[in-house]
């Protein structure tokens, strides 16, 4: 987020975020300019709103003079892999503040951002891979029984194929 007005402050400001399908907020990772912020309010089954506040064109808190960085950790769970992973986040703010609340009524012009979008890559690893290795013993049951006895001898050089190559 940048305020590209380097002698104004926008006030009340709220990031919305939309989190990809199967992606949840992890509470207390959330950092503005690698400073802790409050944990965002959750709008609906996906969305989070982090409140800002004010945000003016030459914060002390950023590394480039009104530039604003809001980093976050996000969970996968088992719906992430059916995700399109595209992440979409906007501000709004208002030119001029009633209270230092950000819940409170705002006066003056709002200003909206643009939506800024983002696909996060999946990749599956470990129990959840499409590669994986099997282990274990073929061998020859002669008598039907199903059981496992010492004096049977497992078969070597077996390649097993699967219907799904």
């Amino acid at each position: 987020m940048r305020n590209n007005l380097p002698n104004s402050t926008v006030y009340n400001t709220r990031v919305i975020d939309e989190l990809p399908y199967g992606f949840k907020y992890m509470p207390g990772s959330s950092r503005l300019n690698d400073k802790p912020l409050a944990d965002p309010e959750k709008i609906g089954t996906s969305t989070v709103r982090f409140n800002i506040g004010d945000v003016d064109g030459k914060a002390q808190l950023s590394r480039i003079e009104g530039v604003y960085v809001i980093t976050y950790v996000l969970q996968l769970t088992a719906g992430a892999i059916d995700s399109d992973g595209i992440n979409s986040a906007s501000a709004i703010a208002h030119t001029l503040a009633t209270s230092s609340d950000v819940s409170a009524g705002d006066d003056g012009f709002p200003i909206l951002s643009n939506i800024a979008k983002y696909q996060l890559g999946v990749t599956q690893t470990g129990v959840m891979s499409e590669r994986g290795i099997i282990f274990g013993k073929v061998y020859v049951d002669a008598q039907c029984s199903e059981e496992i006895k010492n004096s049977m001898w497992p078969i070597g050089g077996v390649k097993i194929v699967f219907r799904n190559g």
